[in-house]
């Protein structure tokens, strides 16, 4: 319940920003298709699906892609995977009850990133959101070669990549801006390290896709704060968030020192006379050997 609640937010209040440039990689990678001639189904593959949360709007009679492929008469298939299996089941379930056209195609399967279950040169987009500061952080360049090699010569990935120094409130306090670097900085990024992820790789991520023979066409900073979003939404990610990074404490025997600073800092989120945001880096990449060829 607490990971619905809170990829529902996160989606919510990227989305006014985030499926411009979805919608954009998607006809980008159509247009393709027509001046090739092309009959090849378009092929969309989301790493690390979780609940699902942002495939629902991609499908359906007024999903995002499946749109687009009505109207240009292209088949679609989209694929998900995810590790954990009861979010898996969950994830197919809830795509299962969403009625889509004959043309499209929905698949969620239980499986690795380090170890996708896809040919080479599969997939025209490959979107990986909201999972990397998640995960050890030495299977993130196992992670950006699985996604490189079954990504098209030509296709598209995008990412969004959190970074946890990036939340911050416009408080005329002094005291209370430095307790947030504290909470931020000192606590929930060290507890992090010491869980073995890697929470600032929002900021190292495009010199890695470099790094990984990609190359990044554009890195944006998706504003996710208490004027796009309604304040108590934004209070409750915050709050799903501090019960995720809590269970994570409690399950791994590490002490977390700094709770009265969070709740300060939630409480700050709840003040209406105060300012909060997230900022969220969304960037989208293409194989160098693309580059290399056009």
């Amino acid at each position: 319940e607490v990971a619905l609640t809170c990829y529902k937010i996160q989606v919510d209040g990227l989305w006014a920003e985030e499926s411009v440039l979805l919608l954009k990689a998607y006809l980008e990678v159509s247009i393709k298709h027509q001046l090739n001639n092309s009959q090849q189904t378009i092929r969309i593959l989301d790493v690390g699906c979780g609940t699902g949360e942002l495939l629902t709007r991609l499908i359906g009679q007024n999903g995002l892609f499946e749109q687009v492929a009505r109207s240009k008469g292209q088949r679609l298939e989209i694929y998900g995977v995810e590790l954990d299996k009861a979010m898996c089941e969950f994830c197919k379930q809830r795509l299962n009850s969403i009625s889509v056209g004959a043309h499209v195609s929905v698949t969620v399967q239980n499986a690795c990133a380090t170890k996708l279950p896809f040919e080479p040169n599969m997939f025209d987009i490959v979107m990986n959101r909201h999972m990397l500061h998640s995960v050890p952080r030495g299977v993130i360049p196992d992670i950006l070669k699985e996604s490189y090699r079954v990504l098209k010569s030509d296709g598209i990935i995008h990412f969004v990549a959190e970074d946890i120094e990036m939340i911050y409130t416009s408080s005329n306090d002094d005291g209370k801006i430095e307790e947030q670097h504290q909470l931020w900085s000192k606590g929930i990024y060290k507890t992090g390290a010491e869980l073995g992820v890697d929470l600032r790789i929002g900021r190292k991520l495009p010199a890695m896709l470099n790094h990984h023979d990609f190359i990044v066409r554009f890195v944006k900073f998706a504003c996710v704060d208490t004027c796009s979003l309604n304040q108590q939404s934004l209070v409750s990610l915050f709050q799903s968030w501090r019960s995720a990074f809590a269970n994570g404490w409690q399950k791994n025997k590490i002490d977390f020192d700094y709770d009265v600073l969070f709740n300060n800092f939630i409480n700050v989120v709840q003040d209406k006379q105060e300012y909060a945001c997230w900022s969220v880096p969304i960037m989208q990449a293409v194989k160098r050997n693309t580059m290399r060829h056009s």
